[in-house]
């Protein structure tokens, strides 16, 4: 897909290339985008079925130079930037650098460059790499832990086990990488134990290697999914809202180092953003009194859309 816009201080079109469907965290809306994958190189987490009809991809070197070129005549003194798609930081060191010597030298005002990223995609460059992609300010990764329990994070299939994205997580941090990341309540289905011992577990691992935002979503069940397919079996049981209400407030309880904390997303019932430690007790204030109408009033039943989502 082109998008072709009338650059009307230079008399000229603007072509940038961009591969649907396209994906980018609430917080890089106003980020100038450039395409340098399409899909996901991963494409197998049991919960997402964000690419499944998209096939993994990297753009040509010579387009990604383009769009750059492009882009910095509509927008020469923009900050920030965002590399699309699923899994940019697979691309090669060499690739990667070369990016950010073209973002840096025709958009001279760059401060921050983010995009998706894999825990496979962080092993497979060095201390020294992540170094220099820093220097180029590639400076902010999102990476979906989803969760730091052993047994959850080994049905969603992410590629990766607890000890490897600690590992990997340290690496960033030891060179200044900041990384922001998700929580999926609801992610071990039915049944309140599971989901707060998933919720305790991935407390710990995230208060020893603290993202700079967490952001927590509710489950949402996709046909296509391998966690659809187990629910149309009947060998997945949907959390109902009350239990991933409660595991959210478990996980949000046991957080200790600073970081910013927020379930402002579509998919949960009650949103509350803030930073940790400050504004924990009112978050948790917040959450407690939705669990007690919950549990007064009678639980209500996940949505169900004609997209198979639950």
């Amino acid at each position: 897909m082109h998008i072709v816009k009338n650059d009307r201080r230079k008399g000229g079109l603007i072509v940038l290339h961009y591969t649907e469907p396209i994906y980018r965290p609430p917080s890089e809306a106003d980020d100038l985008f450039i395409q340098v994958t399409q899909g996901c190189s991963h494409n197998s987490c049991s919960f997402c079925g964000q690419y499944k009809d998209t096939p993994f991809r990297l753009s040509p070197m010579e387009q990604i130079e383009a769009d750059i070129i492009e882009a910095a005549k509509l927008y020469p003194d923009k900050k920030r930037v965002y590399l699309l798609s699923g899994d940019p930081f697979v691309l090669s060191f060499d690739k990667l650098k070369q990016i950010g010597l073209w973002l840096n030298q025709y958009i001279p005002s760059l401060e921050a460059v983010a995009m998706f990223a894999s825990i496979n995609s962080i092993k497979q460059k060095t201390d020294a790499e992540l170094k220099t992609l820093f220097g180029l300010k590639m400076n902010l990764l999102y990476l979906g832990i989803e969760t730091g329990d052993p047994e959850t994070l080994a049905f969603a299939n992410k590629g990766h086990n607890v000890e490897e994205a600690y590992t990997q997580l340290k690496r960033l941090e030891s060179v200044g990488i900041g990384y922001l990341s998700a929580y999926i309540s609801g992610l071990t289905g039915d049944g309140l134990e599971k989901g707060l011992e998933n919720a305790r577990n991935s407390a710990a691992f995230f208060n020893k290697v603290p993202p700079v935002m967490l952001g927590v979503t509710s489950l949402s069940i996709w046909d296509n999914t391998e966690i659809g397919k187990l629910r149309r079996e009947g060998k997945f049981i949907p959390a109902p809202e009350l239990q991933m209400l409660e595991e959210t407030r478990e996980l949000l309880s046991g957080l200790t180092s600073p970081m910013l904390f927020s379930s402002i997303h579509v998919s949960n019932l009650v949103p509350v953003m803030g930073r940790i430690p400050e504004d924990r007790n009112e978050m948790l204030q917040t959450l407690d009194q939705q669990i007690a109408v919950l549990k007064n009033d009678g639980d209500i039943p996940r949505y169900s859309g004609r997209d198979g989502r639950m």
